[in-house]
């Protein structure tokens, strides 16, 4: 059989920040690097000057900010659709990094990497259904089904659903696209914006916590409903914030009422924290690219 390299490589392409990393597999790491998400042409350079350093790889995979285009039988795959960081519309990530590395290249979200790292390698992975959303600059959410994320074409954009909004609360919202929709109103911008202060500064007592928790129990509730998944994982750095997921429980305890409802006990286990934060978008770009590898080497048989 042909050998298909020893190394693969991942990029988790975040809003803020790109982590690039080689490795023999999903998670045995030989080499990382964290850059500055900037305009697309500076930070792909990065990224390729990173790739360019390390030993060469067989397969890429990535977990990048969207929206963006996932579906293998379009030509446009992997390209950023229409994002509020406007230099990124329109940037083919996936055909860029293809076409320099010389590589099969495979891309996602980059909360459904993280979703399928959790579901694969994570204190949770016995689960049938998962879903893990992440609260930080924006709001993402994905559902792992069997060890497949679901849909496979267009990806979940639970941040951009709406939530009945807070009676206290008269925030017009902050999302460019839909204003008060839950990123709009719950994610670290929309904290920022709300509070002229930003999230890791207030305070554990301060007003805030009590809005996440009334906005995210509502997400969790939503999907509870929905998709009954045996874990919610919520992670991002606004989670950081000390009380605020065990204030999301109580939310959701309270918001079930007596219908379809859970137990305390229950929801303890069912929403809970990330087990392979802060690197499970990392972690799930390589196992896009470690699947990949497998497929090709099975071909090949």
């Amino acid at each position: 059989m042909p050998d298909m390299g020893e190394y693969i490589g991942a990029v988790e392409a975040g809003g803020t920040t790109c982590r690039c990393a080689v490795a023999l597999d999903p998670m045995n790491t030989i080499a990382d690097q964290t850059i500055t998400t900037r305009d697309p042409d500076r930070t792909l350079g990065d990224v390729l000057a990173f790739f360019a350093a390390q030993p060469p790889i067989s397969h890429l995979g990535v977990g990048a900010f969207g929206p963006v285009l996932i579906d293998p039988d379009d030509p446009r795959d992997g390209t950023i659709l229409n994002t509020p960081k406007t230099a990124w519309r329109n940037t083919p990530v996936k055909g860029l990094l293809q076409r320099a590395l010389q590589v099969p290249v495979s891309i996602e979200t980059d909360v459904g990497a993280a979703a399928l790292a959790e579901a694969q390698f994570g204190g949770v992975r016995n689960s049938d259904t998962l879903a893990y959303v992440t609260v930080g600059t924006g709001i993402g959410g994905a559902l792992v089904t069997a060890g497949q994320l679901n849909p496979q074409s267009r990806h979940s954009e639970m941040g951009h659903i709406y939530v009945p909004r807070a009676a206290t609360d008269k925030f017009p919202g902050c999302c460019p696209s839909h204003a008060d929709c839950l990123e709009g109103l719950a994610s670290a911008k929309a904290i920022a914006a709300r509070w002229a202060a930003a999230p890791e500064t207030l305070p554990a007592d301060h007003p805030a916590w009590v809005l996440q928790a009334h906005y995210l129990g509502h997400l969790c509730t939503h999907i509870l409903r929905i998709a009954a998944p045996a874990r919610i994982l919520i992670g991002g750095g606004v989670l950081n914030a000390d009380g605020l997921i065990e204030k999301i429980r109580k939310a959701v305890l309270h918001q079930m009422g007596d219908y379809h409802a859970y137990t305390e006990a229950e929801l303890h286990a069912v929403i809970a924290r990330p087990t392979l934060a802060p690197d499970s978008g990392l972690i799930g770009a390589l196992t896009l690219a470690h699947r990949a590898r497998t497929q090709a080497e099975r071909s090949l048989v």
